[in-house]
């Protein structure tokens, strides 16, 4: 098997499954994947001549199932934007989340979920196929508060957490070469931030998105404008960026840190 397990250097216990968007918490034996979005398919091919539908779930149910292995992890968090419409459950959304389930609990797994901005009736739709409701706001274990990202988060909330994961930004970045040409790679993003005066000190895990039809959002954004409330309310001090290689032959990870003046001369 290619894939091997990355380290990050800011926390030793926080891992990349290398060539895949997917985070694995040793100390919590846990494995966290962030905004599926099934059944997106569906929404994006309605109409065409051709069906596209399935292709997603195969290739996402692929690469959890080898992280597993790979991790042996006993848990999972699905951290939020497990489907894609806001408003209304489409019959594919219904379809996958049921296989994602299945296939989970033929596993044995211990499954946590929390609910996204795109996670629009999820609520009554798993309480219907599991018997239990999602967590709906947040989540804490250990030195983890766990929250989708797109809802505002109480900073005295984080006070007794070394880490706030979030998803929601769907962070990526794109190599340039000296012929002009680009490469995009999603990634997961490890950012040191502190409140305006200085009081509180917030270390952020962005978790990248496991749906194959997410093109991701160049890191650092421009005026490091962010999705998430909290990311916006803070001051940055350092981002360090681990741009993942989900190409199967080639899947590795790679560093790229940002210090506060090299940000500004980034975004300049």
């Amino acid at each position: 098997m290619l894939n091997k397990l990355f380290p990050i250097e800011e926390d030793e216990k926080i891992k990349i499954v290398q060539g895949f968007p997917i985070i694995f918490l040793e100390d919590l034996e846990l494995l966290v994947v962030a905004d599926l979005h099934l059944g997106i398919e569906q929404t994006l091919f309605s109409g065409s001549l051709f069906s596209m539908e399935g292709i997603q779930i195969r290739r996402i149910l692929k690469e959890i199932n080898q992280a597993l292995d790979q991790t042996q992890a006993k848990r999972i968090l699905l951290l939020g934007d497990l489907k894609n419409t806001t408003t209304r459950i489409l019959p594919q959304e219904k379809e996958e989340i049921i296989a994602l389930w299945e296939n989970l609990t033929q596993r044995e797994l211990e499954i946590i979920t929390l609910t996204g901005n795109h996670d629009g009736f999820l609520k009554s739709l798993w309480r219907e196929i599991t018997g239990e409701p999602p967590v709906s706001k947040w989540f804490t274990e250990g030195r983890y508060f766990f929250s989708h990202g797109h809802l505002k988060i109480p900073l005295e909330q984080l006070n007794d957490y070394e880490w706030l994961i979030i998803a929601h930004e769907h962070p990526a970045i794109t190599f340039r070469g000296s012929l002009g040409e680009r490469e995009k790679f999603l990634a997961t993003v490890v950012v040191d931030a502190h409140t305006t005066d200085y009081s509180q000190q917030i270390k952020i895990l962005i978790v990248p998105p496991l749906s194959i039809y997410a093109p991701g959002t160049d890191f650092p954004p421009a005026n490091l404008s962010f999705l998430s409330p909290i990311l916006n309310s803070l001051s940055i001090s350092e981002m360090v960026v681990y741009a993942i290689d989900r190409a199967p032959k080639s899947t590795g990870t790679y560093r790229v840190p940002f210090s506060s003046s090299t940000l500004k001369n980034w975004l300049k």
